[in-house]
């Protein structure tokens, strides 16, 4: 509901600040999860289907192939790098349910013989040959929207599981102010990759390609990032409490009657 929700209302704001959009991004808007618009919600209810079954596999492997399967897995990711078709998204996204499925499983031999500092070491790293990626490819005359396919896949997804495994480590904790900020960051993806208010965001409100060649790039970056979070989160904690107003409402109502 929350996904065909966004893609409709970030449709109806195109049409009225007067974007021109086409027939094929109105179908999109009315079917999010058939295209590719939200690669990510579509991989997500796959893996929702299958995961039964996914299970089941877990439950039977032994450890040492199971860690053979994310290897190989993993190593697949480098084809997607070369823009080989044979491999997509859905393969990341299997990937990520697996990793995580291996992580707990292991959980306490891996907090035990992992160490902060080598999994920082391996995100430092990871961001270094990011960076570096990118201005070998601008230094060779590939533009920064190509450069940066070179920085998904294999590296991030380093990163990514280096960062959840420090997370793994920490204790849990409580903090109203974390849990209500990061309540947000669904709708942040589903405004922002919205397949009409995609362009508008970042050619035409953002203007993003202007900062291509500045030496200020990952700040700016980083500063956008923040700012585009802060405001479509809080559009969406806004709209979660008048829904929830409403709901309390027409329930009251009901009883009511």
């Amino acid at each position: 509901m929350k996904t065909f929700f966004y893609s409709v209302i970030m449709f109806l704001f195109c049409l009225a600040i007067h974007i021109p959009i086409g027939l094929k991004e109105k179908i999109i808007t009315l079917f999010p999860f058939s295209f590719n618009e939200y690669w990510f919600i579509t991989c997500y209810l796959i893996i929702t289907v299958f995961s039964p079954y996914i299970d089941e596999v877990i439950d039977q492997i032994t450890e040492v192939r199971f860690f053979k399967l994310l290897l190989f897995m993993f190593l697949l990711m480098f084809l997607e790098l070369l823009n080989n078709e044979i491999t997509n998204k859905l393969l990341v996204a299997f990937f990520g349910y697996l990793i995580g499925a291996y992580l707990q499983i292991n959980r306490d031999t891996i907090i035990s013989k992992i160490k902060d500092g080598q999994l920082l070491l391996v995100i430092i790293l990871g961001y270094a040959l990011d960076l570096v990626s990118i201005y070998v490819c601008k230094k060779v005359g590939v533009p920064f929207s190509k450069s940066a396919h070179f920085t998904q896949y294999v590296l991030s997804t380093i990163m990514a599981v280096s960062i959840f495994i420090i997370v793994m480590k920490r204790k849990s904790f409580v903090n109203i102010f974390v849990n209500t900020i990061a309540s947000g960051a669904f709708a942040v993806y589903l405004i922002t990759e919205q397949v009409s208010f995609r362009h508008v965001l970042w050619s035409k409100i953002l203007n993003v390609g202007q900062y291509q060649n500045s030496h200020y790039l990952y700040l700016i970056g980083l500063g956008l990032s923040m700012l585009i979070y802060f405001v479509c989160a809080s559009f969406d904690i806004i709209i979660g409490y008048l829904f929830n107003m409403f709901k309390k409402w027409f329930v009251n109502c009901v009883k009511g009657n």
